[in-house]
């Protein structure tokens, strides 16, 4: 077990600090660069100005590959006995209705794009937690709730990398002892909190004591908010008490601590809060995301950070050009015994004529132009030899960026498609790993925290007959474990879908479209079938507006007017049929009218 005293606990964190500083120690250079002088004036930079600009290159060519739309959550479980009371629906897929609609109320993707752009230069940091919901609750849903309870629901932070530490010994990621953060917060708040709420466990005594929160950026020495810097770690293996162990979802303890500066200069730490038990899921609140795994170490390597020599080395070679570019000069040199000459070529006009007096020198002699300084032809052959090294490592080339000279071959230009697709997915992979993890943590607090209450979309209280916003999701009644259920993001669903890429999926939905309802007229009993199937397949292409064209209610409606019109037929057997009688049924009208007319199938929609 870990020492969890104060000067033991507060060691591990100066230690981890350490550690993540080593692996960090390029990051804010690195950020600079990458925005520029324009947008913020950059601290002490040793390698001039990026003018390959690498960085925000790669950022730019991978962000929207990664994070364009929310994700669309697909739930699902190894235990068939997954059903909520929620109706005849399966707990699996109200809880994905429930999520869906948590993740465009948080707006989610916003999150992710932070959470992206950070594994970009470094790793990429999630924070998942409980609040209250902040809106208002029917009292329907506040159903096994106490008074004196609150409705909670889940919440995601993105941490800035520079403030997140674990264990510096561990040489494995399933070995990591403890994670922990650290953050600020304003003296006055913690005092009044604890003096509101005694149960909370802070310390008034060690919040008077603990040192202030330094800035270390000179525009900020005049800013005094009075606030602590905060270390919050969580110890997945610790009991600080055992009445809560055995009781579910315990899965450690979070320790608080501030600094504590003493007159000898030394500082040490002191426990701002009583040791908490932590309730959540077992893999901690934490949720870290990278791209390519080192060897004995726990920290990922960024693509950025691995191509860093070879920016800055490009860059070195493209600055040493501008600057001998700059300090070219041109002249012309005349004979020092003819200075007239000097002032006429001086001042003579653009396509002017005028007489030189040369003496007994030719013009040659006399006038003789001269150049100094200047880029020499080697540089470019430097320049072109890192940026082609920069090019091979980081996997970013024109083909990536879109520009193809047709100086290639239709087969090169296929082989350098495909293995840069490679790379890509790679990174794309690695992202919805840590996309899925975040949302399999919000799961569990929608799942197994009793307090956890969240409105699920209009479309399920639709199917379930009632009206919108009165339908909460909430933890269902049952023995299910949590670790049989199963998490994917819909494909497609993040992606961004060009026109030609969008009118195949749309051609392809149709297809089914035209299949399913026939189907669903001959046979009526089928129709929550294909519905379910259309809405289905709408997701997963990602044509949500799609999935509503055929409902179990059109199609009943359609059947009982098929059946209406065969009866007036029946009865009009020696009557000439209608002019509209192919109209009888809207539906397969539709579907008519788009057999003939093939090349207008989106239009008749």
């Amino acid at each position: 077990m870990l020492k969890d005293d104060e000067k033991s606990l507060y060691g591990e964190i100066k230690a981890a600090e350490e550690e993540r500083d080593q692996h960090l120690r390029h990051f804010k250079k690195m950020v600079q660069r990458s925005h520029g002088k324009a947008y913020k004036a950059p601290g002490s930079l040793t390698h001039g100005s990026t003018l390959e600009n690498h960085y925000h290159e790669y950022v730019s060519l991978m962000l929207p590959r990664l994070v364009l739309n929310n994700p669309k959550v697909r739930v699902t479980s190894r235990d068939d006995s997954a059903m909520a009371s929620m109706g005849e629906m399966p707990d699996t897929e109200a809880l994905s209705h429930a999520m869906n609609r948590w993740v465009k109320d948080c707006k989610f993707d916003r999150l992710m794009t932070d959470y992206a752009t950070d594994g970009f230069f470094a790793h990429g940091v999630a924070y998942v937690y409980q609040e209250p919901y902040p809106g208002y609750v029917p009292e329907s849903a506040r159903e096994g709730l106490t008074e004196d309870e609150d409705v909670m629901r889940p919440r995601v932070m993105v941490l800035d990398p520079t403030t997140v530490f674990w264990d510096p010994l561990a040489t494995r990621r399933d070995a990591v002892r403890y994670y922990g953060h650290c953050y600020t917060r304003d003296r006055d708040d913690l005092l009044e909190e604890a003096r509101k709420d005694p149960e909370l466990g802070w310390r008034p005594e060690a919040i008077e004591a603990a040192s202030a929160a330094v800035y270390e950026d000179g525009h900020l020495e005049y800013v005094d908010r009075d606030e602590l810097r905060i270390y919050e770690v969580w110890v997945p293996e610790q009991v600080a008490d055992d009445d809560v162990s055995e009781r579910e979802g315990f899965n450690g303890t979070l320790y608080t601590l501030g600094a504590q500066a003493h007159k000898d200069g030394t500082t040490d730490g002191i426990f701002l809060r009583d040791p908490q038990p932590w309730f959540g899921p077992r893999e901690g609140p934490y949720v870290i995301w990278g791209v390519y795994p080192v060897p004995n170490d726990t920290y990922w390597l960024s693509p950025l950070a691995a191509v860093e020599d070879q920016i800055q080395s490009l860059n070195d070679f493209t600055n040493a050009f501008i600057e001998g570019a700059r300090k070219a000069k041109k002249g012309v040199a005349v004979n020092a015994t003819e200075p007239e000459v000097a002032d006429q070529i001086k001042n003579f006009e653009d396509q002017g004529v005028f007489m030189l007096q040369t003496g007994n020198l030719s013009m040659r002699e006399a006038v003789v132009p001269f150049e100094v300084g200047g880029p020499h032809s080697e540089l470019m052959l430097y320049m072109q030899a890192e940026r082609q090294r920069l090019e091979r490592v980081s996997g970013i080339t024109d083909v990536h960026r879109g520009n193809v000279s047709g100086a290639g071959t239709a087969t090169e230009i296929s082989i350098a498609d495909s293995a840069s697709n490679i790379r890509t997915e790679f990174v794309r992979r690695q992202f919805y790993r840590g996309v899925t993890d975040i949302l399999a943590r919000v799961a569990w607090y929608m799942r197994e925290d009793q307090r956890s209450r969240y409105p699920v979309t209009e479309e399920v209280a639709r199917m379930l007959g009632q009206s919108a916003g009165q339908v909460w999701y909430r933890p269902p009644a049952d023995d299910v474990p949590f670790e049989a259920y199963e998490f994917e993001i819909e494909a497609f669903s993040m992606e961004r879908a060009n026109e030609g890429l969008y009118q195949r999926r749309v051609m392809e939905f149709m297809q089914m479209y035209v299949q399913l309802a026939g189907v669903g007229l001959q046979a009526p009993t089928l129709a929550p079938v294909i519905d379910k199937m259309l809405r289905k397949a709408a997701n997963a292409l990602n044509i949500d507006d799609m999935g509503v064209m055929i409902t179990e209610q059109a199609l009943i409606q359609a059947q009982e007017r098929a059946m209406q019109m065969q009866q007036q037929q029946a009865l009009q057997t020696q009557s000439p049929a209608p002019a509209n009688a192919g109209q009888a049924n809207p539906l397969a009208g539709r579907m008519a009218g788009n057999a003939q007319n093939q090349g207008n199938i989106m239009g008749g929609i």
